[in-house]
């Protein structure tokens, strides 16, 4: 990912992207005893987050677990077997 990209979408499939997807890499760390995972986020869709640290805390229930921001958006994912 680079941090200064050309756009070849429009301008209207550029909003829907930008606010219908997320999505973001970087090293994380696990705070068992607090729940919460830590993101050191690298590289985002959002390049305002790049260089920050995103505080999650987490929930593990069987093959899912679910990430909470403090706003308490959910997001889930569910290993596949």
């Amino acid at each position: 990912m680079r941090g200064t990209r050309e756009a070849i979408a429009t301008d209207q499939e550029i909003r829907a992207a930008y606010t219908s997807y997320i999505a973001y890499f970087g090293r994380y760390e696990v705070d068992d005893e607090k729940k919460t995972v830590t993101h050191h986020v690298a590289g985002n869709l959002n390049p305002t987050t790049i260089g920050l640290a995103q505080v999650r805390g987490f929930e593990l229930s069987g093959n899912r677990i679910t990430l909470r921001t403090p706003a308490q958006n959910a997001l889930v994912w569910e290993r596949v077997s």
